[in-house]
C-alpha cells in the first residue's frame, strides 16, 4: 500500500475546509433569508392603553372572568348553516380572529307574522393581543377586541326596510355612501367609495351605508354598524367588545374607515 503523500494530504485538507466554509455560508444565508421573510410577514403592535368607558362616560367595570371560544370550524359544525366569516386585516397588524362564541344554538323560530326559520347566533372575537383559551381575563382581551356578531333571519325581511326603520320616526341621516371591493392602501386595507350622496338631517350620528345591494346603519365617530343581507337572511354587528351597541363610545383600534372594511369584507 502507498502511503498518501503530503502534498496530496494538503491538497484534501484544504479541500475540506473550504467546503466547510462554504457550507456554513449557506446555512447562514438561508437563515438570514428566513430572518427577512420573517421579518416581513410578522409585525409588533404598539401597545395601546385601553380604558373602557359606559354610557354614562364613567370607566366601564367588568366581572372578571375567563374567556373560552370556540373554533370557527366548530361554530360552522354547530349552526349548520353557511357562516360569513370576516376579514379583520383592516384592524391593522397583528389583528386576527381568535375564535367564536356561540350566542345562541339552533333554535326553530317563527315570525309574528308566522315565517319559520332555524335562528341561531355567534360572535366574532379579534384581537391583536395574546389569548389562551380558558385562561385570558375579559377584563384583558375586551378593551383590545372588536366583536363581529351573526344571527340567522328569516328570508322576509329585507335590508333597505330593516336600515330605514331603525331612523324612524325622525330620521337622523339621509346620507347614502356606495362601497367598492376592499383595496390595499400601504399597509392598510380600505373599502375603495364609488360614490358618495349625503343630505344632514337634524343629527348625523348616524348614516344609512350602502355596499352593494346591502343597506347598514353606521354610526360615524362611534364605530359600529348593524344590518340586514338580503338573500343569505344575516343580521350582522361590528362594535368593540366595550361598547353599548346603542351608546357606543370611541374606540383606538376601530374607525370608520376600518368598520367599512370589514363590513365589506362580509357582503356578499
Amino acid at each position: 500500500m502507498i502511503a498518501p503523500s503530503p502534498a496530496g494530504r494538503g491538497g484534501r485538507y484544504v479541500l475540506a475546509v473550504a467546503t466547510i466554509v462554504i457550507a456554513a455560508l449557506i446555512i447562514v444565508t438561508a437563515m438570514v433569508d428566513r430572518g427577512v421573510n420573517s421579518t416581513n410577514v410578522s409585525c409588533s403592535s404598539a401597545s395601546v392603553t385601553v380604558i373602557p368607558m359606559g354610557a354614562d362616560g364613567s370607566p366601564f367595570r367588568f366581572a372578571t372572568q375567563r374567556v373560552t371560544l370556540n373554533t370557527v370550524a366548530y361554530a360552522e359544525q354547530i349552526v349548520m348553516d353557511r357562516v360569513l366569516v370576516p376579514d379583520v386585516s383592516a384592524l391593522g397588524c397583528g389583528f386576527r380572529i381568535i375564535g367564536a362564541e356561540i350566542n345562541q344554538r339552533p333554535t326553530d323560530t317563527a315570525t309574528p307574522n308566522g315565517v319559520k326559520y332555524v335562528s341561531w347566533r355567534l360572535s366574532f372575537y379579534a384581537t391583536d393581543q395574546a389569548f389562551v383559551n380558558g385562561t385570558t381575563l375579559n377584563t384583558d382581551l375586551f378593551p383590545h377586541a372588536i366583536i363581529i356578531s351573526e344571527t340567522s333571519e328569516p328570508s322576509s325581511l329585507d335590508s333597505y326596510k330593516s336600515a330605514a326603520a331603525f331612523f324612524a320616526p325622525d330620521a337622523t341621516s339621509s346620507c347614502v355612501i356606495s362601497y367598492g371591493p376592499n383595496v390595499w392602501r400601504g399597509d392598510k386595507v380600505s373599502a375603495s367609495v364609488i360614490s358618495s350622496s349625503c343630505t344632514s338631517g337634524p343629527n348625523t350620528s348616524w348614516k344609512l351605508v350602502q355596499i352593494r345591494n346591502t343597506y347598514l346603519d353606521v354610526a360615524t365617530s362611534r364605530p359600529v354598524a348593524m344590518f340586514e343581507i338580503n338573500g343569505i337572511n344575516r343580521w350582522i354587528e361590528i362594535l368593540p367588545a366595550t361598547s353599548s351597541m346603542m351608546d357606543p363610545k370611541s374606540s383606538p383600534i376601530l374607525n370608520y374607515d376600518q368598520l367599512l372594511a370589514i363590513a365589506n369584507s362580509i357582503v356578499p
